[in-house]
């Protein structure tokens, strides 16, 4: 056991300074990780949807023989098979493992209009179809996660004794609605 969970066991709820640790510990275990990885797929999905809505429309495609629009249908094609098989990729890979790889994949896509070439932007619009599905089920266990460990830790130090709350609507509503 760490030095965190044993000062959370020996605490108790009545002195100014257990409530300040419990709120660092709150702050530490809890919000600063959600909130990182609120904003790592902010920033990301900002540049993706950015390069997503300029795929159909984007005029220098056409004098290569691109179209942004088959781009776009295999992205959601990979997206829709990778469905089927994402819980068992990311139990052999990984949930943080799938986020980082998404998330270079979600680069290379965003990255693959300044040269847009088929092996630039197909295979990079196949890629971000294979790890979205992978993304999206780490960042449901992700929020599953911290909320049953926030939940723990209000019914612990809390005045909710008594009170079996699932948290994890809180977590997902914060998360979509950055």
């Amino acid at each position: 056991m760490d030095e965190q969970q044993q000062l959370l066991l020996n605490s108790t709820a009545g002195t100014n300074n257990t409530k300040k640790t419990v709120k660092e510990i709150f702050c530490k275990n809890i919000w600063t990780p959600f909130l990182l990885f609120t904003f790592g797929c902010f920033t990301v999905f900002c540049a993706y949807n950015g390069s997503q809505n300029i795929a159909s429309s984007m005029g220098g495609l056409k004098e290569n023989g691109l179209d942004g629009n088959y781009a776009l249908g295999i992205l959601y094609a990979c997206f829709a098979l990778t469905c089927f098989v994402a819980p068992i990729l990311v139990r052999n890979i990984g949930a943080k493992s799938c986020v980082i790889i998404q998330f270079c994949f979600l680069a290379s896509y965003a990255s693959s209009y300044l040269y847009p070439r088929w092996y630039t932007l197909y295979v990079s619009a196949a890629l971000v179809g294979i790890g979205a599905g992978p993304m999206w089920v780490s960042q449901g266990m992700y929020m599953s996660a911290l909320s049953s460990k926030y939940g723990r830790l209000i019914i612990k130090h809390g005045n909710l004794h008594n009170l079996q709350e699932d948290y994890n609507g809180l977590f997902q509503g914060y998360f979509f609605g950055k």
